[in-house]
């Protein structure tokens, strides 16, 4: 190594010196020293030519005031100048080395600060990746961002796993208001408004089972789209190709949950619709699909409704429309299916043979046992009556195998109160014989939503219906 330390004078008429006495490709390329500082530049080597290979860090140091623009490549020749002595023939590889470095800038610096960028993009990747927070921080959001940043950072679980060390999962509700979800607003005028919960179930790593708290406030979630002047009556909630989404049981519409933050600086939630589903087989009516429950299977979204043939308040059939489901597919296209087959096959294993129905408001596919689970809203074996429904609330669990040739169905603890009914459902990550589930009552008198967890392979109960808030909530999402 070449350690070199001039005064202001000597260096400078050093450089002028070689520079004269030695042109350079590099002579037009200048360095700007500020004043009144000690500068250092380092100028590592390792060129090869024919003869050797030079392998000299040169440091330039200063430690007086430069006053004018001082060539680079002057500095760099006089280094250049003390390797042309020892290495014969190094010169004219060096100096061919900058002219390239000279000629091919404008591509060079480019990709320079493209491996800068990558680089700096890494680390940052890495740090986060590295520091998982369960927590959301409102100042972290971006004008605009998918709701499952609500969720806060959470890690993924496989669905081959059998168990899971996880111990906190966050969930988030949406409630269904019905004709309530309409509001008036003297400046803002006639809105439809729904609401979205957050709240953490905790597993006590000894016994198994389960505890549940909730934010206080929930978000409000706002729309215009309507049908029969009704809408924003979200029944359910799916996290889908990394997107949240909520469906209309009146209109159809699938919304994708949108959140920014607000002026406030709170949290804002918006619904942007993403799909219109007609109901039936979508060509021979106007009338939006009334969905009501919503899964994930082969890469596609699936939204089923009530299960039952549209009947009268006296129960005369009408039609066979909320008997049929739709999958939606990562690109957005929808498909009408025909499941008439499907929930009769449901109706008989459960021994409902000509008389009577059931209800479907929570339904899951599960990837690891392969089968589908469906957790009735009402199971009755008379004749629907509009009025009588509010009290045949359901605790059976039905498992059926993808062809729905195989089902199976039990019972899940006791009926508590007859009015209430399962109206979601999801397996918790990680543990895919536990299930959490949300039961909702809707009398005359009041307005009730539940939460329960329990083990599909046991049937154990792992936490009692809890009660969550006086919204019918039908909707439940889990990360």
């Amino acid at each position: 190594m070449h350690k070199r330390t001039f005064s202001t004078q000597s260096l400078t008429n050093l450089l002028s010196e070689e520079h004269n006495n030695h042109s350079h490709p590099l002579a037009n390329l200048s360095i700007n020293i500020p004043t009144n500082t000690t500068t250092t530049i380092t100028s590592p080597l390792n060129i090869a030519t024919s003869s050797s290979i030079i392998q000299s860090p040169i440091i330039y140091q200063t430690n007086s005031n430069f006053s004018s623009e001082e060539s680079l490549t002057e500095m760099l020749s006089s280094d250049l100048e003390n390797g042309q002595a020892n290495n014969t023939g190094s010169k004219s590889s060096t100096s061919s080395l900058f002219a390239f470095v000279l000629k091919n800038k404008r591509i060079l610096y480019p990709v320079f600060i493209a491996l800068v960028l990558i680089t700096l993009g890494i680390t940052v990747v890495a740090f986060y990746s590295s520091n998982p927070d369960s927590t959301l921080n409102v100042n972290q959001l971006s004008s605009s961002s998918d709701a499952s940043t609500l969720f806060g950072k959470v890690p993924k679980s496989s669905i081959s796993s059998q168990q899971s060390s996880r111990l906190e999962f966050p969930i988030l509700l949406v409630a269904d208001r019905d004709k309530a979800s309409k509001v008036t607003d003297d400046k803002k005028g006639t809105q439809w408004k729904s609401v979205l919960l957050k709240g953490l179930l905790k597993r006590n790593e000894q016994t198994g089972a389960y505890s549940v708290s909730f934010n206080e406030k929930p978000w409000e979630i706002n729309g215009l789209l309507v049908e029969g002047s009704r809408g924003m009556e979200l029944s359910e909630l799916k996290m889908f190709n990394g997107k949240l989404y909520s469906a209309d049981d009146r209109t159809g519409i699938v919304y994708q949950l949108i959140t920014s933050k607000g002026s406030d600086g709170n949290v804002q939630v918006r619904a942007i619709a993403r799909h219109i589903l007609p109901d039936g087989n979508g060509e021979t009516t106007a009338k939006g699909f009334k969905c009501e429950w919503a899964t994930v299977k082969d890469n596609k979204l699936y939204i089923g409704s009530i299960g039952k043939e549209w009947t009268t308040g006296e129960g005369k059939i009408l039609n066979h429309d909320p008997m049929y489901i739709k999958t939606i597919d990562n690109r957005g296209h929808v498909e009408h299916v025909n499941w008439v087959s499907n929930y009769k096959k449901m109706l008989r294993a459960v021994g409902i043979k000509t008389t009577g129905y059931m209800v479907h408001e929570a339904a899951e596919w599960s990837d690891f046992h392969k089968r589908w689970f469906f957790l009735p809203r009402r199971v009755s074996f008379e004749t629907y009556d509009e009025k009588k429904d509010e009290q045949r609330g359901s605790n059976h669990v039905i498992s059926a195998s993808e062809d729905f040739s195989d089902i199976t169905v039990t019972k899940i603890g006791e009926i508590i109160s007859p009015a209430r009914g399962f109206s979601s459902v999801k397996f918790i990550p990680g543990r895919p014989n536990e299930i959490v589930a949300v039961k909702s009552e809707e009398t005359d008198d009041a307005i009730r939503s539940y939460i329960m967890v329990f083990d599909i392979a046991t049937n154990k109960i792992l936490l009692p219906e809890t009660k969550i808030i006086d919204e019918k909530i039908e909707g439940l999402e889990i990360a």
